[in-house]
């Protein structure tokens, strides 16, 4: 018992000790903005972004809803030349033809593993499985269809991809105006 007792006796002075240190030295704290960042990060957001790991005809629309106005708007900051402006539109059609060709390939994928599944589990006798493999086949294969008349829509100009354009050329415009405000006038 006599050693129990010897921690308990210097148990209060190690404490002790340690606050007699800490009050000889200032603490000081750290601000949490330093390391900590809570707001959103800006500047153009990937088409990834805003959707998270969605795939398929999601990951199109999510593209056509995107903010392209504060995009032509910071274009217009860069260069107001109206070039700028031209090559600005050219790259979001380009854009939305790579991502086009992505979902696809993905449904392309998706058609295959649904092809393989339903063969299989029809030989294993799985009816009901195998019925609703193909109502998820023939989901996949109508937002096919609507990925590819979106992509028709990009060569002619309208459709799904006009709101984009329009988005575009509108801060575009706003830029110029927002150019014309601050520099003549003021």
């Amino acid at each position: 018992m006599g050693l129990f007792n010897f921690f308990k006796q210097n148990q209060p002075q190690t404490t002790s000790r340690a606050n007699d240190t800490m009050a000889n030295h200032e603490t000081t704290e750290v601000p949490r903005e330093l390391f900590v960042e809570d707001k959103e990060p800006q500047g153009q957001q990937t088409m990834y972004s805003s959707i998270g790991v969605a795939n398929g005809i999601d990951v199109v629309y999510a593209f056509l809803q995107a903010d392209y106005e504060t995009r032509g708007y910071d274009d217009v900051l860069t260069n107001a030349d109206d070039s700028n402006k031209s090559n600005g539109i050219k790259l979001i059609k380009l854009d939305l033809q790579i991502l086009i060709k992505r979902v696809n390939n993905y449904y392309e994928k998706k058609i295959k593993d649904y092809d393989f599944h339903i063969s299989s589990r029809s030989r294993a006798g799985l009816i009901d499985l195998v019925e609703e493999l193909k109502s998820e086949k023939e989901k996949a294969i109508k937002d096919i269809e609507e990925v590819n008349i979106i992509a028709s829509e990009i060569e002619s100009g309208t459709g799904m991809i006009e709101r984009v354009i329009l988005s575009y050329q509108k801060g575009f415009m706003r830029g110029l105006s927002a150019i014309t405000q601050s520099k003549i006038l003021k």
